[in-house]
């Protein structure tokens, strides 16, 4: 099995599940499409990692995901919205045998004993996590909840003032008399073309 040293989650990354070497150094076996390698980090620092790679921080993360869905343990996280990468923990991030989930890589959940749960993903590759089905499925629940929340908040496309923008490439100019602004017309004498400007 190939080793890396460091690894950034992409948008087929599937899982990071934690392994230990038979020299007890904690590596993770990143499941990413058809391919299954070890990187020689945790899999909380290769989620930090990614966070930073894509203008976030792991602070940040937790504290969004709280916002939108209370005060929690064991929170789902967004690493990059604009990909649609939302992760979310088996356990506590911090216990060494967490498995982190790529919410939508989730393809079957099935209970193979009270307290195991098998996962399988798109690629045909499974990881088996030691929790019920039911506690699988409320994890994965609040991942998809952060999911919608967050992108509805940020999304532009079904606004009718985007849309106005987007179909005329420029926003409309409203004067409101209740503020001390006001926007007059542009002058034959405004040169807008001033390279000072």
């Amino acid at each position: 099995m190939d080793i890396k040293d460091f690894y950034i989650i992409k948008r087929n990354t599937a899982a990071l599940q934690p392994v230990f070497t038979k020299y007890g150094f904690l590596y993770t076996k990143v499941y990413e499409g058809p391919f299954v390698f070890l990187v020689k980090l945790s899999p909380l620092q290769i989620i930090k990692d990614s966070m930073h790679h894509y203008g976030h921080d792991w602070n940040g993360a937790v504290k969004a995901a709280k916002t939108v869905l209370g005060s929690i343990d064991m929170s789902p996280v967004k690493i990059s919205g604009s990909l649609g990468l939302y992760w979310f923990p088996s356990k506590s991030p911090y216990a060494e045998d967490c498995i982190w989930f790529a919410l939508d890589h989730i393809e079957e959940r099935l209970c193979t004993a009270p307290k195991e749960t098998k996962i399988f993903f798109p690629s045909g590759h499974h990881v088996t996590a030691s929790m019920s089905l039911k506690q699988f499925n409320k994890k994965m629940h609040r991942a998809q909840e952060l999911k919608t929340t967050l992108e509805k908040r940020t999304e532009t496309e079904e606004d009718p003032f985007w849309q106005y923008i987007f179909q005329k490439g420029i926003p409309p100019i409203v004067n409101d008399p209740t503020t001390p602004y006001q926007i007059n017309e542009q002058s034959e004498d405004d040169n807008i073309d001033d390279p000072r400007y």
